[in-house]
């Protein structure tokens, strides 16, 4: 470790407090830390049983492997890292046809023997160690503790509160100064109202500067059923009579087309799109319209039309390889009703229900997003396709891809697929908390790599340039058996740690079970500008040994 900079780069791990800032992430901190004694005597059962695996490797191969590969139990440091990559599943089935081939002139029983050493271990490793290890982590933690603590504000939530309450407090202020509703008494240094009640940044006021009666609904405004002012003259015999027939019309309309009164109630009271009271007419066509079977029936056979249509035709006019089923013009046609189906559901419950103001608005729900979502690019395929030169289709081409959503749309009237896709959905804020702390987990490990082996794993392209040799060698070209000639060049191998991007992305590699390439190359490092050698920083795998352990099947078993 002399003369790297691994020691500088371990304050790194302080990025680990940054989370007492986040509830969320400093419980999965917490919970980490509390599966710290049960997963560390799983540890060192795991490692008396790796000890014991790689002593009877060294027993059975020696050091018949040492000349076809390096994954071999020449000696017992090697054995062990032997067992843990066979432990971890990377490249098992080379090292088993390997170990067969160091007893190809023996009987039959001795190649078995070889292979079952090998397959009996790496199964024993996958099924029994890595699900105890599993169980372990799921023991800790619990997901409806992680939702429970997302809700919870944390400390930079708080601020933000705080400088949002500040805001609205010197705004609303400073307008009712400004109007002249409220003045300041310079004795308690509070704002009064011209009423001499103490005002409360937010309280909404008439124009004689006196507290507004609170609204009954949205949508009702000052307004009673006939449209006069509340609170103004009693109104003429006709104008009851007209008041009347209106509510006695109303009733009429609710028992026909809702299905209780408690639910038209609910439901249908607000003004939806800030224009459409439940008085409205077309209002009440359009709840009616949208509640009957025949037009639910409707836009779902739409919906398989459209998708059975996607299935059976191509993307692209110019993919014609097969004859089409149906033609263009007709292809068209369907393209076209199903559209306009589509815009009159979409125009029918927008109505009814509002888009966002109202207590059942139709955004509320995620579903009628996506369908909103889908219906706007298609309504972009048909502006673009028509919009665009005849021969330069691309921005159609772009809104069609949009169409693969439309089978989603069949989800929506499924109840199982609807439960299903809303308990995944309600999972990814959880997800979100796992990923943010598997990527601190990355970032940290990934500083700590760049100070062991940033700017150490570089070598020549070519030979000539060996250890002792370096960079400074590594120049001109080299000639190959058949007179090809090659440029030398100094350069890392694919997955190295010279920045932080590059060091994360190899981590990643590292904790998909693919490292014994990117662990070879670390453990022959020398120096910097200086060819490796072979087992010459064989230490470091003591690095990999803790991040596989931490971030490979710690972390990324939190999923």
């Amino acid at each position: 470790l002399a003369g790297s900079t691994f020691f500088p780069v371990i304050p790194a791990i302080r990025i680990y407090r940054l989370m007492r800032y986040f509830p969320t992430l400093y419980h999965l901190l917490d919970s980490a830390l509390n599966a710290a004694s049960p997963i560390a005597n799983l540890l060192v059962f795991m490692v008396f049983v790796c000890l014991t695996v790689a002593v009877i490797g060294r027993y059975m191969f020696g050091g018949d492997l040492d000349e076809l590969t390096r994954s071999n139990f020449g000696s017992l440091g090697i054995s062990v890292q032997t067992t843990f990559q066979l432990l971890t599943g990377d490249s098992w089935s080379v090292s088993m046809y390997q170990a067969a081939s160091v007893f190809s002139g023996h009987p039959k029983q001795t190649q078995l023997m070889a292979i079952g050493y090998v397959v009996v271990w790496f199964l024993f490793s996958s099924f029994i160690l890595k699900n105890i290890f599993i169980a372990v982590v799921i023991q800790n933690f619990e997901v409806a503790t992680t939702i429970r603590n997302i809700g919870r504000p944390g400390r930079v939530s708080r601020l933000s509160d705080l400088f949002s309450d500040k805001f609205r407090y010197y705004f609303y202020t400073v307008h009712a100064l400004r109007r002249g509703d409220i003045r300041l008494d310079k004795v308690t240094g509070r704002y009064l109202l011209p009423s001499g009640q103490i005002y409360t940044p937010g309280m909404a006021l008439d124009l004689h500067g006196t507290p507004k009666r609170s609204l009954d609904r949205l949508g009702s405004g000052m307004l009673d059923n006939t449209g006069s002012e509340a609170g103004s003259m009693p109104r003429s015999p006709l104008s009851r009579a007209a008041t009347a027939r209106k509510n006695a019309w109303e009733e009429v309309v609710s028992q026909a087309m809702f299905k209780t009164d408690v639910e038209a109630d609910t439901m249908y009271q607000q003004r939806s799109l800030f224009l459409f009271t439940k008085d409205s007419k077309f209002r009440a066509w359009c709840i009616y319209i949208g509640r009957t079977e025949l037009f639910q029936a409707l836009v779902l056979v739409t919906i398989l039309v459209n998708c059975l249509l996607m299935f059976i035709m191509p993307v692209y006019d110019d993919l014609d390889d097969n004859p089409p089923v149906l033609s263009k013009p007709v292809v068209l046609i369907i393209d076209v009703v199903s559209t306009f189906i589509f815009s009159v559901e979409f125009v029918v419950y927008a109505v009814s229900f509002g888009l966002l103001q109202t207590s059942h608005a139709y955004w509320k729900s995620g579903w009628n997003v996506l369908d909103t979502v889908v219906l706007a690019f298609s309504w972009f395929d048909f502006a673009t396709a028509f919009l665009s030169e005849e021969n330069d289709k691309s921005p159609a081409k772009i809104f069609r891809l949009f169409r693969a959503l439309r089978p989603l749309r069949l989800m929506k009237r499924n109840e199982g697929m609807r439960v299903v896709i809303d308990a995944l959905v309600g999972t990814l804020a959880p997800v979100c908390y796992v990923v943010l702390f598997s990527v601190v987990t990355f970032l940290i490990f990934a500083l700590i790599g760049m100070g062991l082996l940033g700017g150490k794993m570089h070598k020549c392209s070519g030979p000539g340039a060996e250890y002792p040799g370096g960079k400074a060698e590594c120049a001109g070209a080299w000639a190959t058996p058949d007179g090809l000639l090659f440029a030398r060049a100094w350069a890392p191998p694919k997955h190295n740690f010279d920045s932080t991007a590059e060091s994360i992305t190899t981590l990643y590699r590292v904790s998909s079970d693919k490292y014994v390439a990117v662990l070879r190359d670390a453990m022959d490092i020398t120096d910097y500008h200086q060819s490796p050698l072979e087992g010459e920083s064989e230490y470091l795998f003591l690095f990999f040994l803790a991040y596989i352990v931490i971030g490979g099947l710690f972390v990324m078993n939190l999923f």
